[in-house]
């Protein structure tokens, strides 16, 4: 039985050509988990997941190839895009972030033949491999998204739920749950959907937060 988060609410069947509609509490939907707690912890570690699988298939030749270029091309060609499949909609949470650049090291660690006695810190492990940071990589995609559903003109579904948020929803005691346009809001501040309707601005106030990050 599904699990409401919002207990207050009343609930009724949803019913299709007279058939109920069986409710769950998560669903994987378009190679995402889908679910009613507004949480992504289950999706990053199927995303680590996905990464590993597709290190995996490469790793023969990331060990023995010397050319370091090649195999950050190969790399962030194939992993890093595993890892941050629908990046675009995630709020992460600090603790989300680290658990994907966790596993991004332990990625390059392997590259490398290299283990956590070798005593090697993670800044020349990463000037060896010459990859892309997955978390900022994560980041720049969901601002370039941010700009581009910012700019649309109709009222299509990913605009307004863009905009949405329930007028019945009552902010749960503690520190509330993370929204998409945080990430926009804190770092290019409350205006940031009127400075995306300036495709040049846009994409210069992306690449200097990349940057400074």
């Amino acid at each position: 039985m599904r699990e409401f988060p919002f207990p207050s609410l009343t609930h009724t069947p949803i019913q299709l050509n007279g058939e109920v509609v069986e409710e769950v509490n998560s669903f994987t939907y378009l190679g995402q988990v889908l679910n009613m707690n507004h949480k992504t912890n289950e999706e990053i570690s199927r995303r680590c997941m996905a990464g590993w699988r597709a290190f995996n298939s490469i790793k023969e030749f990331l060990e023995k190839h010397g050319n370091p270029e090649d195999r950050a091309l190969l790399f962030n060609s194939t992993a890093v895009p595993s890892m941050l499949y629908g990046s675009e909609t995630w709020s992460l949470t600090k603790s989300e972030e680290h658990q994907l650049a966790v596993t991004e090291r332990a990625m390059e660690r392997r590259m490398l033949k290299i283990t956590k006695l070798n005593h090697v810190r993670n800044e020349d492990i990463r000037q060896r491999t010459k990859v892309v940071d997955v978390v900022l990589e994560s980041i720049k995609s969901k601002l370039r998204w941010a700009g581009h559903v910012a700019r649309m003109k109709d009222d299509r579904w990913t605009k307004k739920v863009n905009d949405w948020y329930p007028r019945k929803h009552k902010r749960p005691v503690g520190r509330p749950p993370r929204r998409w346009n945080d990430l926009m809001r804190a770092r290019l501040g409350p205006m940031w959907r009127r400075m995306a309707q300036d495709r040049m601005k846009w994409k210069a106030a992306v690449d200097r937060q990349i940057i400074n990050s």
